[in-house]
């Protein structure tokens, strides 16, 4: 029996040389072909007796791969890159070990890739053994795969580390990131060739998620790896892959309910590897679902160090012998949590929509079933749903009081001696606990659009919360505002006080935003019980306004207090009385009354009021000064100042403050501006041409919010053409609720920046999904002679007449190495007179006549809403020969819409002494320049303008990004 070697290899002459020495003597015949001219490499391939070969390189691994085992004669072909070799201890196994399995088609090796400091990081078998036969040959232009004709090499065998064992040093970190590079440029590549040809791309998936991965691609990494999981297990080696992308992603982002869903789906894809168990455990500890987190754990240790099949094994012995004491924990809690004395309370009214979801939620945690709702009127169904569910059911008659009604529930509350010794003479005895006493009973108090994610943690989470604040009167939760209007989208995040320890003097005061108080003093400074997270309904946008209105009237039947002033502005601001609310968070905060956050809303409620309001931005800036020296650790605080310098122009001021607002780390606090923040670096990056780092920004910002304004205009301006701004957003669309408003969301956004391209594009998608259009509807309702119709309907002409004159200019331009096609007669006679006259010119070739400005103007107008942005700079140059005054007109146009070219082509054609306002002239040309990558003319072009008297706010950021360019 024959065994060949086969290497392929670039420029690795030492890696080549160890590879050789394990080999030497095992092998009968070493093949080396080189893709790159290397005198080294000869030198190591010529000393160790191999036969070496030139293959050039062709950007295909399989195609070089094929060629090197198209020389070998062998019986058996053993399969290593440069940077691969044996171990010593089974070196000299090699023949032993090929003759042992010989009537199999390939052998899996243990492959061991090694850190920077040679430590192990990863075991995982790799086929690198494999029997010579007719139509043995590799397939895939990267993460090329073995197979015989178009089938995967199936009868394989795993060799344990004893028999045959490889040692990697290929992914260390200092060449980690540059074959990354390689390998997503060689993926991309291979995508579009499948696409093209419309093949499978399913196998690409999981290394697609692999390459973004180790380039620090966040959102396109999860984008394939979930594509990739979508597939179900598959039969390849290392298939759990995308699940350990998935899983350490959503760990890094801090997204405990994603990552609860990923641990879940992978346990289940993969039931024998015991580090998605171990996985699962820690997901659902961090809800509190201690004793669901025990049983997790003892199986991951129970399949720790069990053989993985393709698998690498990432939980072993080891691991298994460290989680002894973290499962003791967990019992002991999950014990706890079992045992704790828990209370259920709710007053409501008409509520029978949120109801349902409400008293699943609470059924959960209140394991001793004591829920007690007091209704206070419904006529809905709400008391009988809730009377069926088998609560204790209290009615009482509303008076315009919410701690009235609070209280009364409070009353119904069992004590705990009464449960132990409920009756003694004259009847029940009530005797209260000491807040000190060891079995207290706890009041979780909620309102109907309140519940809590993850119920089955609950009772675990406020059990760890009392172990570490044994003598807290009361708890915090963290309260995640969602618009269930708008796919759950978060609004914002705050604490509440929800939770409360049973005892004498408890209470509610206020007729509306009641608190809790003690002996008449308000609870405050409680502590936040961590990980306790309620889902708020109530701030959805169909329901906010309503509230507000009860809220205000509420507010209003008695005198006013300082302690009222914050909850009159947060009423008035919802029903958008800016004004009102402005007035009140001044008297709120001048009053020195103190709210559960120290008053920091409501310099939030100010800065909302002032931008509705349209008060100068510098009014703006200088009331966040007040808000940053009051709450200095404040990240929301930075990043507005940050938002609010950008639309002032001062780029790197913006830029600054926005990273530095990133870095703080307090995510719960930049939550609900995530997005906008994201989208404004990426704005930043786009003007100094670094498009990668804006593409990764963008990516950022639609993770946190797919429908920020922001981010879509960032989306239009990286690819303007509509079909590329669709299929870019679309990853970031995931679920059921998100797919279904996609589209509606892009198009409504497209409407409102008169994105015409854009929009109608969308709505082409739309009619072809079968989704109902505006257009649509329109026509529809002429048919039924609906009043008022004729007018849309003649807009709607109006606006098909724009799209005629855009297609004609699109029809008569080269494309794609074609030649332009005539515009039809037909075409040209339907145009009004002064379009079809820019229309023939532009199909011509010739530029526009002087006196044609207003026709080249009205043609600009249109070309540039429908965002033809290919036609840009063609049509620039029909209006090289129009008067000076419409020139300049036309390249200021064409610089707001950031065409550089297009802008300069008139800039350049005006004469010297008819340039227009000079100051914005020269700034307009320098800036147009620098976007051209002409950085030596900027700084006299912008000196110039200051010269002329132009005081533009980003000249210090373009001088600056020049001067480091030209450096």
């Amino acid at each position: 029996m024959r065994i060949s070697a086969c290497y392929i290899v670039k420029d690795e002459a030492e890696e080549l040389r160890r590879s050789l020495e394990g080999v030497k003597g095992q092998a009968d015949e070493i093949i080396v072909v080189q893709t790159v001219e290397s005198q080294a490499v000869h030198q190591a391939a010529e000393q160790a007796g191999a036969r070496l070969f030139y293959f050039a390189w062709q950007d295909d691994f399989a195609a070089a791969r094929n060629f090197a085992l198209a020389q070998a004669t062998g019986d058996w072909l053993l399969l290593l890159d440069a940077d691969e070799y044996f171990t010593e201890e089974t070196a000299g196994n090699l023949r032993k070990v090929v003759e042992a399995h010989r009537e199999v088609e390939g052998l899996l090796v243990p492959l061991t890739n090694l850190g920077q400091q040679g430590e192990d990081m990863l075991t995982a078998p790799a086929l690198r053994l494999a029997r010579r036969q007719p139509g043995l040959k590799y397939v895939g232009r990267i993460h090329e795969e073995l197979c015989v004709g178009d089938k995967i090499l199936e009868d394989v065998q795993i060799l344990t580390e004893k028999e045959l064992h490889i040692l990697h040093t290929g992914y260390r970190p200092e060449v980690n990131k540059s074959k990354a590079e390689r390998n997503l440029r060689l993926l991309r590549q291979e995508l579009r060739e499948r696409q093209s040809k419309n093949e499978a791309e399913g196998s690409l998936y999981m290394y697609l998620a692999e390459a973004c991965y180790g380039l620090g691609q966040a959102r396109e990494a999860e984008h394939w790896a979930r594509l990739d999981i979508a597939q179900g297990r598959r039969k390849v080696l290392y298939a759990s892959r995308s699940h350990h992308i998935l899983l350490s992603l959503l760990a890094k982002q801090s997204r405990p309910e994603d990552r609860l869903q990923a641990a879940e789906r992978a346990s289940q894809d993969f039931p024998e590897l015991a580090e998605f168990r171990a996985e699962l455990a820690a997901c659902r500890a961090a809800w509190g679902d201690f004793a669901g987190a025990s049983a997790e754990l003892a199986q991951a240790m129970e399949l720790a160090g069990r053989p993985s099949g393709f698998e690498p094994q990432h939980f072993g012995t080891a691991e298994a012998e460290q989680a002894e004491k973290q499962l003791q924990v967990w019992r002991d809690l999950a014990e706890e949590a079992e045992t704790l004395d828990l209370s259920v309370c709710m007053i409501m009214k008409d509520e029978v929509q949120e109801l349902p979801a409400w008293l699943a939620n609470a059924q959960t945690y209140a394991k001793n079933k004591e829920i007690i709702i007091v209704d206070t009127g419904s006529q809905d169904g709400s008391r009988e749903l809730a009377d069926q569910a088998g609560v204790r059911l209290y009615d009482f008659l509303w008076r315009d009081d919410f701690a009235a009604a609070k209280n009364f529930a409070l009353e119904q509350v069992i004590p705990v001696d009464e449960k132990a010794f409920p009756y003694g003479e004259g009847g029940p005895r009530k005797r209260w606990m000491r807040s000190s006493d060891n079995e207290a009973k706890w009041i979780i108090f909620l309102d109907a659009d309140e519940t809590f994610y993850h119920p089955e943690g609950v009772r675990g989470l406020l059990v760890r919360a009392i172990r570490r604040h044994p003598e807290a009167q009361g708890f915090q939760v963290l309260m995640r505002h969602v618009d269930t209007d708008a796919a759950d989208l978060p609004i914002g995040t705050e604490p509440v006080i929800r939770i409360l320890r049973q005892q004498r003097g408890l209470g509610y005061q206020g007729r509306v935003h009641e608190v809790p108080s003690l002996h008449g003093e308000i609870l405050a400074g409680l502590p936040l019980a961590e990980g306790l997270i309620l889902r708020h309904t109530g701030y959805a946008s169909s329901k906010v306004r309503a509230k507000a209105r009860r809220n205000l009237r509420l507010l209003r039947q008695q005198e006013e207090r300082p302690q009222d002033y914050r909850y009159l502005a947060d009423a008035c601001y919802a029903l958008e009385r800016y004004d009102e609310a402005l007035h009140y968070a001044r008297l709120a905060l001048a009053s020195g009354w103190q709210g559960l956050d120290s008053n920091k809303s409501l310099y939030g409620t100010v800065l909302h009021s002032l931008m509705r309001l349209r008060h100068p931005l510098s009014e703006q800036l200088t009331l966040l000064g007040e808000a940053r020296q009051s709450f200095p650790q404040a990240a929301d605080f930075l990043a507005w100042q940050g938002l609010l310098l950008w639309q002032l122009g001062k780029l790197p001021e913006a830029g600054h403050l926005l990273n530095s607002a990133l870095q703080a780390g307090r995510t719960a606090e930049l939550e609900p501006m995530l997005a906008k923040v994201r989208a404004v670096l990426g704005m930043l990056s786009l003007e100094r041409g670094q498009r990668e780092q804006a593409e990764a920004e963008l990516a950022e910002a639609l993770g946190w919010n797919p429908f920020e304004r922001m981010a879509l205009e960032l989306a239009a301006r990286l690819w303007p053409e509509p079909e590329a701004w669709v299929e870019h957003l679309r990853p970031f669309y995931q679920g059921e609720a998100m797919r279904r408003q996609f589209l509606p969301q892009l198009g409504r956004w497209a409407a409102e920046a008169g994105q015409l391209s854009l929009l109608l594009y969308v709505q082409r998608l739309r009619c072809e999904e079968g989704q109902s259009v505006p257009e649509t509807e329109l026509c529809a309702a002429y048919a039924r002679h609906e009043q008022d119709v004729g007018r849309a309907l003649f807009l709607q002409i109006a606006q098909d007449m724009q799209r005629l004159f855009v297609a004609c200019l699109q029809l008569s331009r080269p494309r794609d190495g074609m030649e332009a096609e005539d515009i039809p007669h037909e075409c040209l006679e339907l145009l009004p007179a002064e379009l079809r006259q820019v229309a023939e010119a532009w199909q011509s070739g010739e530029a526009l006549p002087p006196e044609a400005g207003g026709s080249y103007a009205t043609g600009l107008d249109i070309v540039m809403a429908g965002q033809a942005v290919s036609l840009y700079e063609r049509y620039a140059a029909l209006g090289l020969e129009l008067a000076p005054a419409r020139q300049r007109e036309s390249a200021d146009k064409f610089f707001r819409q950031r065409a550089w070219a297009a802008a300069f082509a008139l800039y350049q054609a005006l004469p010297a002494d008819e340039t227009g306002e000079p100051g914005s002239f020269w700034h307009h040309l320098g800036v147009t320049l620098y976007h051209l990558g002409e950085y030596g003319a900027v700084e006299e072009c912008l000196a110039r303008a200051e010269a002329a008297g132009s005081r533009e706010p980003d000249m210090a950021a373009y001088r600056k990004w020049a001067r480091e360019q030209l450096s």
